[in-house]
This record gives C-alpha cells, sequence and structure tokens, in this order.
C-alpha cells in the first residue's frame, strides 16, 4: 500500500495521475482552512490483487471518514478509468463528507456510546476468560453506508480469529441499536478460535498440518521455510497453484487451478476424466490410497476410506476418501511432529519427493 498526504500527492509527479486529480478535486471542494480536509489518500493492493482507492477525510479532531474506491468488478474492465471514476471518487468523498458535517454533534455523541458500549462488552468477554483488546470504534467507509441517512461505524477489536492468533476484526455496525447483537456473533468467533490456539499452545505447536499438505509442500521445496510463511499468512499457493490454507490452525491442501483434473478437498481427493472399474474401486478400500494412484502428494501412510466413480455432466469423476495422518508444528522454527513424540525426531516426517506429478491408477494385480 503507498499513501500520501493531500500535499505529498500534489507535489508528487510519480503518483498515479488517477490519484493526483482526485485529490485536487477534494481539495477545491473543501474550504482552505479548518475542517474538513483530505487526511490522505493512498492505493491499496490486496492479498488477490485488486486495486482499491482510499481516501481518509478528517472531520474533526480524531473523527475522519474513509471512502474506497475500485471493486472486483472493476478490475475485470480494465481497472479505475482515469476521467470516470476519478470524479466518481471526488464526488463520493466530497458527498460523505457532508453528511457527517451536517450532524457531526450528533455523530461524536454517537461514536462517544458506542465506544463505552463496547469498552464495558469487552470488558465482560475478560470476566469469562475471553482475551480482546478494543482498537477503537470509528465511522465506517463511505461507500459501505452509502443511501443512507445515517452513518455506519466500524468497530475494531484485536482477538484471535480462525486465520491467526490475534489480529485485528472488523464489525460493522450499521444502525446503533445492532451493537450489542454484532458483538455477541463476534464473541461465539472469537470464544472458538481462542479455544483452538489455546489447545495448540497447550501442546507446544502454533498449527495442526495433515500428510497430504505436508507431501504438497515437500515436494516444491523446504519444509520448515513454507511453514515458517504461516507466521504471517493464512492463505498461499505453491509453483503448482495448491492452495495451502490455515483455518483454527488447521493446514491443508486444495485446489488452486480451476483447470486441473485433481481436486484436493481436505480429506479426500476427486479426479475427472478419469474410469476406474468399480471393482477397483472397492479393492482399495482399507488399503493405502498408493496401492490405487499415483501422485507424489499421496504416500503409504495415507488410506483410502471410501472411493466411488460418478459422471457429471457426462464428465466421468473418480472420488476417493482418505483418512490422512495429523501431525502438529512451529511456524517459528519449521519443524513438524506427532503429538507426544519428541521434536527432534522430524526427518521422517519429510514426504519424499517425486519425478511424477501425473495422476495415473496404478496397475492392478
Amino acid at each position: 500500500m503507498k499513501n500520501w498526504t493531500a500535499v505529498e500527492i500534489l507535489s508528487d509527479d510519480e503518483a498515479p495521475m488517477e490519484l493526483r486529480l482526485a485529490a485536487a478535486g477534494i481539495v477545491t471542494a473543501f474550504d482552505d482552512d479548518g475542517y474538513p480536509y483530505l487526511a490522505s489518500i493512498s492505493c491499496l493492493d490486496d492479498e488477490d490483487d485488486e486495486v482499491r482507492y482510499r481516501a481518509v477525510v478528517e472531520l474533526a479532531s480524531g473523527m475522519t471518514i474513509a471512502t474506497e474506491y475500485g471493486l472486483p468488478e472493476d478490475a475485470e474492465y480494465g481497472g479505475i478509468d482515469p476521467e470516470e471514476d476519478t470524479e466518481l471518487l471526488r464526488s463520493w468523498v466530497v458527498q460523505g463528507a457532508s453528511i457527517c458535517m451536517r450532524i457531526l454533534p450528533q455523530l461524536a455523541d454517537e461514536l462517544h456510546d458506542q465506544l463505552l458500549r463496547t469498552r464495558r462488552i469487552i470488558a465482560a468477554w475478560a470476566r469469562d476468560g475471553i482475551h480482546a483488546r478494543l482498537v477503537g470504534v470509528e465511522l465506517a467507509p463511505f461507500d459501505y453506508w452509502v443511501g443512507s441517512t445515517t452513518p455506519a461505524t466500524s468497530i475494531k477489536i484485536e482477538g484471535p480469529t480462525e486465520r491467526f492468533p490475534s489480529e485485528v476484526i472488523e464489525i460493522s455496525v450499521e444502525t446503533p441499536d445492532q451493537l450489542e447483537s454484532q458483538l455477541a456473533e463476534c464473541r461465539e468467533d472469537v470464544e472458538a478460535a481462542n479455544a483452538t490456539w489455546l489447545e495448540l499452545a497447550e501442546l507446544g505447536a502454533t498449527g495442526r498440518i495433515d500428510r497430504l499438505a505436508l507431501n504438497a509442500i515437500a515436494h516444491h521445496g523446504d519444509t520448515a521455510t513454507t511453514l515458517r510463511r504461516f507466521n504471517t499468512e493464512w492463505r498461499f499457493w505453491l509453483p503448482d497453484d495448491t492452495a495451502m490454507i490455515m483455518r483454527y490452525g488447521r493446514v491443508t491442501a486444495g485446489t488452486g487451478d480451476p483447470h486441473s483434473t485433481v481436486d484436493w478437498r481436505r480429506d479426500s481427493v476427486v479426479i475427472s476424466r478419469l474410469h476406474v472399474p468399480a471393482t477397483t474401486l472397492v479393492a482399495g478400500i482399507g488399503k493405502p490410497v498408493t496401492a490405487l494412484i499415483d501422485h507424489p502428494f499421496l504416500t503409504d501412510d495415507i488410506i483410502v476410506t471410501d472411493a466411488k466413480s460418478f459422471i457429471e455432466d457426462g464428465v466421468q469423476y473418480v472420488s476417493v476418501d482418505l483418512d490422512v495422518p495429523q501431525f502438529i508444528f512451529c511456524s517459528t522454527s519449521g519443524r513438524v511432529w506427532e503429538a507426544g513424540v519428541d521434536v527432534t525426531a522430524t526427518a521422517d516426517l519429510e514426504a519424499a519427493d517425486s519425478s511424477s506429478n501425473v495422476v495415473s491408477l496404478r496397475a492392478q494385480r
């Protein structure tokens, strides 16, 4: 993310022209002195490489309103158009600020009230053993409540989530009377996540990972180096587009390429355009999957629990359910071990590489 103040972007010849045009239009629309004024404007690249523009206007001391523009559908048509969309961004920023300025005292009272209510709720969580920290209460970005006469608010809490032991959680509250119910839903998620991360910590670990995911990682490089990525990332892709996904501390492999004939589904694999006789599939149940399918992500300790073939939209599929061994790991050291096993005994957990990346049915004898 690149961020500029109003003064910086107007004098930065290297800044995107569309942002410079939008900033100039916003500054011109406001008075030269006092509030509101353009505090910052930025270009955000998210994890899916979608570009969004964000402008922040300060309405009063300590009170801001942000406006974001640049949704995924915009990117499909070539991204932000410098002429048409610069004017739209400028008009949204000015419109949002104007609405807020008309009811500024009311907004200040409402934000203060929600801050106190939220603080009391978080304190009650702490008494019940649910630890979270209130980051703040602010106005939600204008584009989230555009068309409404009352601004929505955004409550930010730092605590455990399904992705990380601690990160900032944003809760949108459309109307003040929804605050308690929204926080009650958040509490359920935080409580579940807290239990997961606490259980892992008691094992001395930071995550769980199954053999299938381990094999996929080992096939493409150093396991420890890859596992360390989970310190800061909850999802990433291996060189063959296999997705590594961590939810509630458990890492599994998923199919990132929509055109792949192999679809990894946590504890199963579905292979398209493959015909296998029913007798062969039934005979493979209870045996190592390697007796049935040859693939570098599959090893002898993964057992077939069910196997069947089916046809969908004229395409033949084979679906194999698997009993996949589970391990725990440390995302700081990159070490992997079984619960109750010496952490130094990790060498045997490394998956053997394979020269083949093609799924094939093993010959049945």
